[in-house]
């Protein structure tokens, strides 16, 4: 005897909720282990790696009321994350690492940090490589990061401290 004829499988509701739930269920992982970042509102990208078109190094300083303001490792950077503006350690060197040409500036980094600089009515002082400290009298926010300065920025009373970059920096 011949088994009896398959008849057309049709979808209820019940299979198409089923499915809806299942696809939910994996974008929902899948963004949780992508752990995909959106750029900053200025466009800086978290990228897997460094980039290369741009690679310089800024030493930050920050004071509030005279009294220094340590700057965290890691702003920035995350597993399999990097944003062009980045710290690595607590020594107050920015990493700026990125594959596109472009300039980048102090106010950059307090946004990819999420941080305000707590400046009030403060100061901020630059030393560019090879120079001495001078007064900056723009705004915090457009100061142009460049190669091997030192940026000091605060309140109250405070003396910048001289850098000096390590090897390979």
């Amino acid at each position: 005897m011949d088994p009896p004829p398959s008849r057309p499988h049709s979808w209820t509701p019940w299979h198409f909720a089923l499915l809806a739930a299942v696809i939910g269920l994996a974008g929902i992982i899948g963004f949780a282990f992508l752990d995909i970042v959106p750029p900053t509102s200025s466009g800086i990208a978290c990228e897997a790696m460094e980039g290369t078109a741009v690679h310089i190094h800024v030493q930050l300083q920050l004071w509030r009321d005279g009294k220094p303001v340590p700057i965290p490792s890691g702003i920035g950077a995350g597993p399999g994350c990097y944003y062009w503006v980045h710290t690595h350690s607590g020594d107050g060197v920015i990493h700026v690492e990125s594959p596109r040409l472009r300039p980048f500036t102090l106010g950059d980094f307090f946004e990819v940090w999420g941080q305000p600089p707590y400046l009030g009515s403060g100061e901020v002082w630059v030393k560019r490589q090879g120079g001495r400290f001078e007064r900056f009298s723009g705004s915090w926010n457009t100061l142009a990061l460049t190669a091997h300065e030192v940026i000091a920025m605060g309140t109250g009373v405070f003396i910048p401290q001289d850098f000096t970059f390590s090897e390979g920096l």
